[in-house]
C-alpha cells in the first residue's frame, strides 16, 4: 500500500494523472501481447521458411548434380544468376519484381526486346511470401516458388515457365497452388500488360470448335528497332501475340488446391522498313497466331511439357563433366560444375533447334543430319575451357546478350559453320570440340589442349565422330585417357574407331564399347595429346611421317615452357644460380676487405697523411 500511495502522490492531479495512468496501462498491456506477436511472428517465419526449403529439395532431389540451380530473388538483392528461358526464337529473362520484356532472336545474329512480359505474377491476398527462384539447365525450366504462412500452415504457390523447344513460337506457365490451411484463399494473377507498348491494339478473339469455344487476347503493334543492316534508318518488327484467357481471382477452398495454364504465341517479321509490310503480311502474323492457339488447344499442358523436355534431354546427350573444381592455373579462374552447365544453358537456348521442330521436314531434317555428321575443319581455336572471357557470370540480359554473342562468334571464327547451320545440337557439339581444343580433319580427331592445364577429372560425353558417340575421360592424377564408343556400326569395317596417345609412340587401340586406357604425356615442342581415327593406318603414318618432336614426357616432369606466360625452369637450376650469386658476393667482400681493411692500407694512409702535414 505505501508503493501505491507514492506512485499516487507522485502523479501530478487532474487531465495530467489520466495520461500517466492511461500510458501506464498501455505499456502494461503491450509488455503482456508483445511476446505473444512476437512468438507468432517466429511461428510465421519458421512456417513460411520450412515449407519453402521442402520445395525446393524437393525439385533437387529429382535433378543430378548441377542440373538445377537455386537462383534466390528477393527485392533487395541481386540475383546469384540469370532465370532466363529461350528457345533461339523467343526468350523471357524471368523477374516477378522488375519484369522486361520478350527478346525476338533471327538470323542473322540480331536480337532485341519488345515491351511486353508475358510471365504472370501470383499474390495471395492479405499475406507476404517467402520466395526463391531454380532454374534446371536440362529440361529449360525455371520454377518460381512462394510460401506464405497462416500460423502453423502454408499456402504453397509454383510456378512453372519454359520457352517451348520444338514449337518456336510458344512459351507456356503453369501455376498451382496448395491451401493447406483451414481458411479460404484468394489467388490474384497479374500482368504488366501494354502499359509501356504505345500504339499495340488488344482484342478478345473467340474460335468455336466442336468441343467448345477457344478464347484468347490478341495484341497486335509494331515496334522500331536498328538491325546490322543499317544503323541509321529506322527498321519495324511487326509482332503478333495470343495469350490464352484466364480468370485474374481464384478462390481457393481450405486444403484445397488449383492449377491455372496460361499458353503465348509470339509471331513476329523480320525488320523492314514501314512502308514494305502489306495488309497480306500483317494477316498472315494473325492467322499463325490462331494456328498455333489451335494446336495448343488440342494438347493438355503434361503432353506440351514432356515434349518440350525430352527434346532438351536429346540436346543433352553431349555432356561435359568435371568431378573435381578446376584449380587455377597459371593466374586463371576455376569454373565449376554449376557455372560450365549455366554457360551451356545460356548459349544453347539463345539458339533454335530445328532437329525437333513440328513443322521440320524429313527432307530438312535428314540434311541438317548430314551436316552434324561433317563438321568440317572444327575447332582450330585455342582451349575455351581456359579462356575467362567466355566463363563469366550471368546476372543481366546485357550480360547474357554479350556472352552469347562472344561465344558464337568464337566458334565460327574456329570452322565450326557447319555445326553452328543445325542449331542446338551442333553448338553442344561445337563446344564440347572446344574446351580441350579438339579439331577435326579429314582422318582423324585431335585434341591439342596443353595437359598440364587441365586439373582433376574431365569427361567429354557422347562426342560425335561420324555415326559413333565418343566418350573420353582425361584424369590428371593418374596421368590416364579413358575412351570408350557408346554407339557404332557393327561389322562395318568403315565404322571402326582406333585411337592413339601423345606422339602416337604405341600402336593405335582398337575403341569399343570397353573402355581403353591410354597414357597422358606431353611432348617437347608440344602436340595433340590424344588422336581418334576411323583408320589404324592413318595413326600409324602420323606416328611416321607427321607427329615430329624431341622429347616424350610423363606428366610429372615439369616443362620448361607451359604457358605464353613466361619461363618455367626446374628449381635446382634456381637453386645453382643462387650459390653462384653468393660466391661472386662473399670473394667481392674480401676484395673490400684486403683492400681497405688490412694493415698495409692504414700504414700507406698515415704515411700519406704525415707527408701532406709536412
Amino acid at each position: 500500500m505505501l508503493v501505491f500511495t507514492r506512485i499516487k502522490n507522485s502523479i501530478p492531479p487532474g487531465r495530467g494523472r489520466r495520461v500517466c495512468l492511461a500510458s501506464f496501462f498501455i505499456i502494461l498491456i503491450l509488455m503482456y501481447c508483445v511476446p505473444y506477436v512476437y512468438e507468432y511472428s517466429l511461428q510465421w517465419n519458421s512456417s513460411a521458411k520450412t515449407c519453402l526449403t521442402s520445395r525446393i529439395s524437393a525439385i533437387l532431389s529429382g535433378s543430378h548434380g548441377h542440373d538445377a540451380s537455386v537462383l534466390d530473388a528477393p527485392r533487395s538483392s541481386e540475383q546469384k544468376l540469370l532465370p532466363f528461358i529461350g528457345n533461339g526464337n523467343v526468350g523471357v529473362a524471368i523477374n516477378y519484381y522488375k519484369p522486361a520484356g520478350i527478346v525476338l532472336r533471327h538470323d542473322p545474329p540480331w536480337a532485341f526486346e519488345i515491351p511486353y512480359y508475358p510471365i504472370f505474377n501470383a499474390e495471395v491476398e492479405g499475406l507476404s511470401a517467402h520466395s526463391a527462384t531454380i532454374l534446371h539447365s536440362k529440361s529449360g525450366l525455371v520454377h518460381h516458388l512462394q510460401c506464405y504462412s497462416i500460423g502453423k500452415d502454408c499456402v504453397f504457390v509454383r510456378h512453372t515457365s519454359f520457352a517451348h523447344r520444338t514449337r518456336k513460337s510458344v512459351i507456356m506457365q503453369k501455376i498451382t497452388i496448395e491451401n493447406q490451411t483451414p481458411n479460404p484463399v484468394t489467388l490474384t494473377l497479374k500482368s504488366w500488360g501494354l502499359n509501356r507498348w504505345k500504339g499495340a491494339k488488344s482484342v478478345t478473339e473467340s474460335i468455336d470448335l466442336k468441343g467448345g469455344t477457344l478464347s484468347f487476347e490478341l495484341i497486335s503493334g509494331k515496334f522500331a528497332t536498328h538491325t546490322v543492316r543499317d544503323f541509321t534508318t529506322d527498321h519495324f518488327v511487326h509482332i503478333a501475340i495470343g495469350i490464352s484467357l484466364s480468370a485474374t481471382n481464384i478462390d481457393v477452398q481450405p486444403h484445397g488446391s488449383h492449377t491455372v495454364e496460361v499458353f503465348t504465341v509470339v509471331q513476329y517479321t523480320e525488320p523492314v522498313l514501314e512502308e514494305e509490310v502489306t495488309s497480306t503480311e500483317l494477316s498472315d502474323l494473325v492467322n499463325k497466331v490462331r494456328m498455333d492457339m489451335l494446336a495448343l488447344k488440342g494438347m493438355s499442358f503434361s503432353e506440351s511439357a514432356s515434349e518440350h523436355t525430352e527434346a532438351w534431354k536429346d540436346i543433352w546427350k553431349g555432356e561435359f563433366v568435371q568431378e573435381e573444381n578446376l584449380e587455377e592455373v597459371n593466374g586463371e579462374g576455376t569454373h565449376p560444375q554449376e557455372l560450365i552447365n549455366m554457360i551451356m544453358y545460356y548459349i544453347l537456348s539463345s539458339v533454335e533447334a530445328p532437329l525437333y521442330h513440328v513443322d521440320t521436314s524429313d527432307m530438312d531434317r535428314a540434311l541438317l543430319l548430314q551436316a552434324l555428321d561433317n563438321p568440317g575443319s572444327c575447332y582450330n581455336g585455342q582451349p575455351t575451357l581456359f579462356m575467362e572471357l567466355l566463363w563469366e557470370s550471368v546476372n543481366q540480359k546485357n550480360q547474357l546478350s554479350d556472352l552469347v554473342s562472344h561465344w558464337l562468334h568464337t566458334l565460327y571464327k574456329s570452322g565450326c559453320q557447319n555445326l553452328l547451320t543445325v542449331g542446338a545440337d551442333g553448338v553442344m557439339q561445337a563446344m564440347l570440340l572446344s574446351f580441350l581444343g579438339g579439331q577435326f580433319t579429314k582422318e582423324d580427331l585431335s585434341f591439342h589442349a596443353d595437359p598440364h592445364h587441365i586439373k582433376g577429372s574431365l569427361t567429354l560425353k557422347n562426342l560425335k565422330y561420324g555415326s559413333s558417340d565418343v566418350d573420353i575421360k582425361i584424369n590428371k592424377a593418374t596421368e590416364t585417357i579413358q575412351v570408350q564408343a557408346n554407339s557404332f556400326q557393327k561389322g562395318n569395317p568403315n565404322y571402326q574407331l582406333f585411337a592413339c596417345e601423345t606422339g602416337c609412340k604405341n600402336d593405335p587401340v582398337l575403341v569399343s564399347h570397353k573402355i581403353e586406357v591410354l597414357a597422358l604425356k606431353w611432348t617437347e615442342p608440344m602436340t595433340p595429346f590424344l588422336y581418334i581415327s576411323h583408320e589404324a593406318d592413318h595413326l600409324v603414318f602420323l606416328r611416321k611421317k607427321v607427329i615430329h618432336y624431341r622429347y616424350l614426357h610423363t606428366m610429372d616432369e615439369l616443362p620448361l615452357i607451359v604457358s605464353h606466360k613466361g619461363i618455367h625452369v626446374p628449381v635446382i637450376l634456381w637453386v645453382f644460380i643462387g650459390i653462384l650469386i653468393s660466391i661472386f658476393h662473399l670473394f667481392l667482400i674480401r676484395l673490400i676487405y684486403n683492400e681497405y681493411c688490412s694493415g698495409g692500407f692504414q700504414d700507406r694512409f698515415r704515411k700519406k697523411k704525415t707527408s701532406s702535414s709536412i
